[in-house]
Formats: structure tokens, sequence, C-alpha cells
């Protein structure tokens, strides 16, 4: 395989996982919270990662 390859599953797995984990996370929260974790979704990991962080802070 190549780099990118390798690099393009670590990616989808990193967003299937974090996708798992904010849908497992805003189970109990308020309607827009769970847009919010919806759209984090959409765009990718690196919104994913912010939607936590935020959440967390």
């Amino acid at each position: 395989m190549h780099f990118f390859d390798l690099a393009l599953l670590l990616y989808i797995v990193v967003w299937v996982y974090g996708a798992l984990a904010i849908f497992r996370e805003s189970r109990q929260q308020p309607t827009m919270v769970r847009l919010m974790a919806l759209l984090a979704i959409v765009i990718g990991p690196l919104a994913m990662l912010l939607y936590l962080g935020l959440r967390y802070v």
C-alpha cells in the first residue's frame, strides 16, 4: 500500500470513530446541539475534534 492509501484509511477510521463518539455523546442533548454534531460529522474529523473540544471546555 502506498502512504496515501494508509493516510486515507486512517482518515476514514477517525471519521467513523468520531461520528460514533459524537452520536453517543449528543444523544441526550437539545436539538440545536444535535444539529451542530451532525454538521461536525458532515464536515469531517477536524470539525469533530472542534465540536468535542468545545463541549468539554
